[in-house]
């Protein structure tokens, strides 16, 4: 009798570790950079940073006043 209990406790153990295995191991999820780059200088802009989009280009105010000039 007593070897049947500890039968089913080693399998209670194991399918507990099992259960904290699969819990652990997590799907890594890559976060997509999105970065944008003036046209003119070729210096990146920055997400809070202002900049103008002419044509499909985005440049830096400054870069974009220069460049009509």
């Amino acid at each position: 009798m007593k070897e049947e209990e500890a039968v089913k406790v080693v399998k209670a153990v194991k399918a507990v570790r099992t259960a904290k295995r699969v819990k652990v191991e997590k799907v890594e999820i890559k976060v997509a950079e999105f970065k944008v780059w003036c046209e003119q200088c070729c210096i990146r802009i920055a997400p809070h940073e202002e900049r103008i989009a002419l044509s499909g280009k985005s440049y830096h105010p400054r870069c974009h006043s220069r460049l009509s000039q």
